[in-house]
């Protein structure tokens, strides 16, 4: 991969990852961090979050440190 495209797949990631903050923050502000996050009538929550962090996000409040831990590998790369 060349390296213009892997800096704009970079910078892509950077820009959603904020984006997710913003809209976290706004949907925590409008329904509180206890509203849960879920699949309606299945036994699933988050599965990929899980997966890869070993977390398992039942409520909306729960997402935060998933993207503050996001965020602390962006300032790595």
């Amino acid at each position: 991969m060349s390296r213009y495209i892997a800096s704009r797949a970079i910078r892509g990631a950077h820009l959603l990852v904020n984006e997710a903050d913003a809209l976290l923050a706004k949907t925590i502000a409008e329904v509180g961090a206890e509203a849960p996050v879920a699949f309606p009538n299945t036994a699933y929550y988050l599965p990929t979050i899980n997966g890869m962090m070993g977390v398992q996000v039942e409520t909306v409040g729960q997402l935060q440190p998933v993207l503050k831990r996001k965020m602390q590998l962006d300032h790595l790369s």
